[in-house]
């Protein structure tokens, strides 16, 4: 992915929703994305449609994330109860 790129994770198990809009079942709590130690954006986080129980996150690495040294890159989301880690291939 390039810095400022978009990405989709799929997971499991993390935590309760809630349905504000009536349709999409997104999280009951506010969750932070951060790569390489800068903040990246989440722009969608709930339960994937016609899925029971996958979640869907869709997120924004920062675009602040130095090009110039393409490699691994170590992102941290942060919700209710914990925390995951995941790494992108920065290019």
């Amino acid at each position: 992915m390039a810095a400022g790129g978009v990405g989709v994770l799929y997971a499991l198990g993390l935590g309760v929703t809630t349905t504000p809009l009536g349709v999409l079942n997104v999280p009951s709590a506010a969750w932070t994305l951060g790569c390489g130690g800068a903040p990246g954006r989440i722009l969608f986080a709930g339960l994937t449609p016609g899925w029971v129980g996958l979640y869907q996150i869709n997120f924004a690495l920062p675009a602040t994330l130095a090009a110039a040294t393409p490699g691994p890159v170590t992102c941290k989301l942060t919700l209710t109860g914990g925390e995951e880690t995941f790494d992108v291939y920065v290019r």
